[in-house]
């Protein structure tokens, strides 16, 4: 069985393709020569795959400060958080962003009471903001700038009641904010005598 790593970086150098291989030790093969997998093998390779697809590698800093990942997001922190444990695939995290396109503010969600809920990697957010999010700790602000490809694509966003039309493949500027996490912190409880 292999998976392929496309754009990854690797020692300081950007490869097209990297084969991630693994071997079955129960030598079963089909008639084809395939190697066949038991459920047990395929659920290791499954736990492993976050470790070999899931944080964004970084390829470079530019002059202002920003960093560059394999896919082409560009990121700098603004502010850094009191977090300890990075968000990942699965977790619940509240976040908050202004997404702004040619300057003008078309999603503002600092301006809202609550924060924005979503599972880490379920796709509510643009493909850009949620590879950056992975790297974030609570209470972390980035300033992200996404590729068209990385954020509407090709189709673009119809407008909508107060929010601008944004056309395809449009480079947008967002501010990102992974306000809350909860479950990653120990949490402190009070005890007292007066239960």
């Amino acid at each position: 069985m292999e998976a392929f790593v496309s754009g990854a970086v690797i020692g300081g150098t950007r490869v097209q393709r990297q084969s991630l291989s693994a071997r079955c030790s129960t030598g079963a093969q089909r008639e084809n020569g395939q190697s066949l997998v038991s459920r047990r093998q395929l659920l290791k390779l499954v736990a492993v795959a976050p470790l070999a697809f899931g944080a964004p590698q970084v390829l470079a800093e530019d002059a202002d400060g920003y960093s560059t990942t394999a896919s082409g997001v560009q990121y700098k922190l603004i502010k850094k958080g009191t977090g300890k444990t990075k968000a990942k695939i699965g977790d619940l995290v509240g976040v908050r962003f202004t997404g702004s396109y040619n300057g003008r503010v078309f999603d503002d969600l600092f301006k809202t009471d609550q924060a924005f809920y979503i599972r880490v990697g379920n796709g509510s957010l643009l493909s850009g903001l949620e590879e950056i999010l992975q790297m974030m700790y609570r209470g972390d602000r980035y300033k992200i700038i996404l590729a068209g490809n990385l954020g509407f694509g090709p189709q673009g966003r119809k407008a909508s009641p107060g929010k601008p039309s944004i056309p395809g493949n449009a480079t947008l500027e967002y501010e990102l904010e992974l306000s809350d996490f909860p479950g990653s912190e120990e949490e402190l409880l009070e005890l007292s005598d007066d239960v």
